[in-house]
């Protein structure tokens, strides 16, 4: 049961309905969708004018809370993660800095959503194996399988462990799909707070070509901009940055 408004979404494994009305004298229970249902009863969550929840069918967003049933008013947004979104009922959701993130605690897999920008983004660790989670203050509190209470902390650590940031392009054709490319130079723009190494490979037809694996000093200035010679020749080129270290890390632009 989600409060949104002055309304009260009700949610069932296989459609949604909601409750209308300030008293019980003029309650009034309306039929939203019966194509779509929350699968997590901890997984709904309100974002902005929407409520986003998991389904069967995959994450879902309910656009409209009306007063009569309609098929258009969920729309799924998950397609550019369908592979990584699992039917799993113990998942959990929160929403904090403009994201819809959802826990999914037998794989300890987390999935963010950023929903200004319609950007979804994963994350993996042995500490993702929330149960419940409570964000007050902005600040986030969580609840392990095992009973250990977790908070947000101002580091990069999981629990003292430092986790890599991976960053993975898409593989581009630059709008030529069946022409060979060749590669000269990648250009890479990136901010940290403190100085940092970062990794970048650039990988050709999904292969990676020797000579363009790259160890990068980031000198922790904004913006700045690092040149790259790469070489090969293929179809489809994609790059990866990894970095590992216990500090910040923005990549603002890749070229």
């Amino acid at each position: 049961i989600v409060s949104y408004r002055d309304n009260l979404v009700v949610f069932m494994p296989s459609s949604i309905q909601a409750l209308y009305g300030k008293s019980p004298q003029d309650f009034q229970r309306i039929v939203l969708n019966t194509d779509y249902g929350c699968i997590a009863d901890r997984g709904a969550k309100v974002v902005k004018n929407h409520i986003i929840f998991p389904s069967f069918e995959g994450i879902a967003l309910l656009k409209s809370v009306g007063t009569s049933e309609t098929r258009s008013n969920v729309d799924l947004i998950d397609n550019n993660v369908s592979n990584l979104v699992e039917p799993f009922t113990n998942s959990v959701a929160y929403v904090k800095d403009n994201q819809y993130c959802i826990v999914f605690p037998d794989i300890q897999r987390q999935l963010r959503y950023y929903y200004e920008w319609q950007v979804w983004t994963l994350d993996e660790s042995p500490s993702l194996d929330f149960v419940d989670v409570f964000v007050e203050d902005n600040h986030l509190y969580a609840l392990g399988k095992d009973g250990r209470l977790l908070e947000e902390s101002n580091d990069y650590l999981d629990e003292g462990e430092t986790y890599p940031s991976i960053i993975t392009t898409k593989e581009y054709a630059f709008g030529e799909p069946y022409a060979v490319k060749k590669q000269k130079e990648l250009h890479v723009m990136a901010s940290t707070s403190t100085e940092s190494n970062a990794l970048v490979e650039t990988f050709i037809d999904e292969e990676m070509i020797v000579g363009n694996s790259h160890i990068v000093d980031l000198t922790g200035l904004d913006d700045e901009k690092y040149k790259l010679s790469n070489n090969g020749k293929g179809y489809l080129i994609k790059a990866s940055i990894t970095q590992e270290e216990n500090t910040d890390f923005q990549l603002d632009g890749l070229a």
